[in-house]
């Protein structure tokens, strides 16, 4: 299949417009097509499918709409050639329109294509230095809290009594069990309270590090986004926009509510959520598109056998989950916690 670039021009937001054409010579071979791919679904009286001739086809449908089918074929194998010979780093399906098309005559029509934006990365080596450089607190965990952790445990495991009030309805009251040994027996595998205190203090000092680290991560990667000079394609952010769709469909489901219901109390429509969202939703496609790029800078690859046993425990969780799909989603996530790795360890 041949095809003539008329114009290429270079649109906002990281995409591409391209004007090309089809010779009629082309376009009249896909016509044939055409009238016999449209031969085999139509349903004409007195005819087989796939045995109706061709000028029946042609008066029942009109020569615009055959030659329409034509170059919709024929467009769905020049765009793969354009894209690579062209040498375009395509994200997602083009948007195609046909601008002139008639029997005898080339057709003309148009690509818009988003593409891969460029990117300057400031020097994050240098940004992780410094915010690892920055002396972190001591974390501690007092005593205070772990008789916090202690009671909230209690009154969870709190049997409730019905209450015996003459028939007046109030709500069952919980028997609170006293704090000693045996209560920390019953909690597990503890040999008294002490064990129990200090597997808490464990706990909460393993969770306040963990914050402690996604917060001084949080630092390194604002500081990098800042930085970083580039254009967020739309179709980016709208991949990012639908991912926290998703996200909040499943924490109302969690809730036991209905989306339609939360958003009428919040009087606001998913679109009024969309477009509030979208700030965060170029900030999240930008910082993908870092760590990628550090990625392949630093060398930095997720372990594949890693990425096939964590995606098979993902599809057999998610019945009807596209295994391809879990594999680019499982891979990405492990590549970005190493680079987050990465830059921890930078000093």
């Amino acid at each position: 299949m041949t095809y003539t670039i008329i114009k290429k021009t270079d649109l906002p937001r990281s995409q591409v417009e391209i004007e090309a054409s089809a010779s009629a010579e082309d376009l009249a071979k896909y016509r044939d097509e055409a009238i016999k791919h449209l031969g085999q679904h139509a349903q004409i009286d007195g005819f087989r499918k796939g045995h109706i001739p061709a000028n029946i086809l042609i008066q029942k449908f009109g020569e615009f709409s055959i030659l329409e089918e034509a170059g919709s074929m024929a467009i769905e194998d020049i765009v793969p050639e354009i894209i690579i010979t062209e040498k375009i780093d395509a994200l997602g399906r083009p948007e195609v329109s046909i601008t002139k098309i008639a029997l005898g005559n080339p057709m003309e029509f148009k690509l818009k294509i988003s593409i891969m934006p460029s990117l300057e990365l400031p020097d994050y080596k240098k940004i992780a230095a410094k915010e690892n450089a920055i002396k972190e607190e001591v974390l501690v965990v007092t005593e205070k809290e772990v008789d916090e952790a202690l009671e909230n445990i209690r009154k969870a495991m709190a049997p409730k009594i019905p209450p015996t009030n003459d028939g007046v309805a109030t709500e069952p009251i919980p028997a609170l069990p006293e704090i000693n040994d045996e209560f920390a027996k019953s909690l597990g595998n503890f040999k008294d309270l002490t064990e129990l205190k200090a597997k808490i203090n464990e706990n909460m000092l393993a969770e306040k590090s963990q914050k402690a680290k996604e917060k001084k991560r949080l630092q390194i990667a604002e500081k990098i986004i800042a930085g970083a000079k580039t254009e967020i394609p739309e179709i980016l952010i709208q991949g990012e926009l639908s991912k926290m769709d998703a996200q909040f469909e499943e924490d109302i489901a969690k809730m036991g509510l209905k989306t339609e219901d939360y958003l009428t109390h919040l009087k606001k429509t998913r679109e009024d959520l969309r477009k509030e969202w979208e700030p965060d939703a170029e900030k999240r496609a930008k910082l993908q598109l870092i760590l990628n790029r550090i990625a392949t800078e630093e060398k930095i690859e997720a372990d594949q056998k890693a990425v096939d046993e964590q995606a098979g425990h993902l599809i057999a969780h998610y019945t009807g989950a596209d295994p391809e799909r879990a594999k680019i989603y499982v891979a990405t996530m492990m590549t970005n916690e190493k680079v987050f790795e990465f830059l921890d360890g930078i000093k």
